[in-house]
């Protein structure tokens, strides 16, 4: 939105630069009056450029939001994949039927640490 702003302030500045200048050229005014609209086509020149370089500003700090949004979704999807990886393996080292007491994790720990858990 500020870039086509800026390129019609722009454009708006030369027209006037324009007008003023067929109007010194037809005789309308002298030199004398000359600077007051120069510095009024001058304006709309500077504001164009000023419009142009906070729509690309801003336009930066829209593509540097979403690269921190993006990579903050890939992060979010490793750690759920690792999550459902991880209960996926814990499912397929306790077998069908057998409690949490006789899986192989729990055997695992009871001959590493030499007890069983309290309730």
């Amino acid at each position: 939105m500020y870039m086509k702003l800026g390129n019609l302030m722009t454009l708006l500045g030369l027209c006037a630069m324009g007008v003023y200048v067929l109007m010194l050229v037809g005789g309308e005014f002298s030199f004398a009056e000359m600077p007051q609209f120069i510095m009024s086509s001058l304006v709309f020149l500077g504001a164009g450029k000023v419009l142009r370089t906070v729509a690309r500003g801003s336009m930066e700090r829209r593509a540097t939001a979403q690269r921190q949004r993006k990579l903050d979704l890939e992060l979010l999807s490793w750690v759920v994949g690792m999550v459902v990886l991880s209960i996926l393996a814990l499912l397929l080292l306790i077998p069908l039927g057998a409690g949490l007491e006789n899986s192989y994790l729990f055997q695992l720990a009871r001959q590493l640490f030499g007890s069983v858990l309290a309730p």
